[in-house]
């Protein structure tokens, strides 16, 4: 009863249910067996899991008020949504790589920091903004096309690996701009990335990124995306203002207009 640290990876496990009987369970490796289910009841000290590599297809009625590490990675799940806060309140790692994934806008985590999403079918990131404390994630082998989702409150998220997906324009990537703290970005294997301007526009929209694609930014790229960046800036407040004046003429001339008609 007093057993804390179990692996009984790769073997023929279809059931779990023995191991309720061990109150003082702390790390789980059941890795590689032939689990269709998560039969594992609620273990007040289980911090580690590791139920990678098995036949699940949905991860319901799965409570673990300690746990901090999930891996889910190798399965059959095609919805995570019952991922939620009130039956994993510590997670703050979860894989869930090499499964069928197509949306992810039912993860309910705010305590995640790390979050593997290889190799699934996503074709979007919508939802993403809610997992406010991640600092790492990586969407490697999806489909992805559009980046939109993220948010300004992910402050603390500074690695981001999307290579391997379908993302095209560099409008697309100006988009992670919204990260604060973004430092590593990769976009290898991505159709955008082989635009002659890739490198310098990523910089020109996100200034203080460090490294894209494990090539770090020299002094020099840095001050030329700077310059660009408050050309732009200054061309854009131009072009505002040139708008507004020319709303205002228009203004003037539908009221000119109004009262020469009413003084006839």
């Amino acid at each position: 009863m007093h057993l804390r640290y179990v692996d009984a990876s790769k073997n023929f496990l279809t059931d779990l249910t023995p191991l309720n009987a061990l109150p003082e369970l702390c790390s789980l490796n059941v890795s590689g067996n032939k689990l269709e289910l998560l039969t594992l009841e609620p273990r007040p000290f289980l911090q580690v899991a590791d139920f990678s590599n098995n036949a699940l297809s949905q991860c319901s009625s799965f409570e673990q008020p300690m746990l901090r590490k999930l891996d889910l990675s190798g399965n059959q799940i095609n919805d995570p949504g019952d991922l939620k806060q009130a039956a994993l309140p510590a997670l703050e790692h979860l894989e869930l790589k090499e499964n069928g994934i197509m949306s992810i806008d039912t993860i309910a985590l705010p305590n995640l920091t790390t979050l593997f999403l290889d190799g699934n079918n996503l074709e979007r990131l919508q939802g993403i903004g809610a997992l406010i404390s991640l600092e790492r994630l990586s969407v490697r082998g999806n489909q992805i096309k559009s980046l939109d989702g993220f948010s300004v409150e992910q402050t603390k998220l500074s690695h981001v690996d999307a290579s391997e997906n379908g993302v095209q324009s560099l409008l697309e990537v100006a988009k992670l701009g919204v990260l604060p703290g973004l430092k590593t970005l990769l976009f290898v294997e991505n159709a955008v990335a082989e635009d002659p301007e890739y490198r310098a526009e990523t910089l020109i929209a996100i200034g203080h990124l460090e490294r894209l694609d494990e090539e770090p930014f020299e002094e020099e790229e840095r001050i030329e995306a700077s310059t660009k960046r408050e050309q732009r800036a200054a061309e854009a407040k131009e072009r505002e203002a040139q708008a507004r004046q020319e709303a205002g003429l228009q203004e003037q001339y539908t009221s000119d207009a109004n009262n020469s008609g009413a003084d006839s």
